[in-house]
């Protein structure tokens, strides 16, 4: 019974909700466009700082993989190579 009331609240609340986002977005956006110079500044660092975060998660997955292939082709000379030993 309880989870069936919060069914209920949740869809109240998402009917009265939701309607007034896309006005509380336009009300954001206006007042994105009056900051001072120096707001926009911090605004720009942190789209950039974000990027770069993304860039280097990237590469850091990348390395990572990169890193695996290169242990895997080590392993496999060194089977290689000990087997070649053995012979000898």
């Amino acid at each position: 019974m309880k989870l069936l009331s919060c069914i209920y609240a949740l869809a109240v609340l998402s009917y009265v909700a939701l309607p007034s986002i896309p006005a509380a977005l336009a009300q954001a956006s206006d007042r994105q466009d009056q900051l001072s110079p120096a707001r926009q500044a911090i605004r720009w660092s942190q789209d950039r700082l974000s990027k770069f975060d993304a860039a280097i998660a990237g590469m850091e997955q990348d390395g990572n993989e990169r890193q695996a292939d290169a242990r895997a082709k080590a392993g496999a000379l060194a089977a290689i190579f000990r087997l070649a030993g053995a012979k000898a």
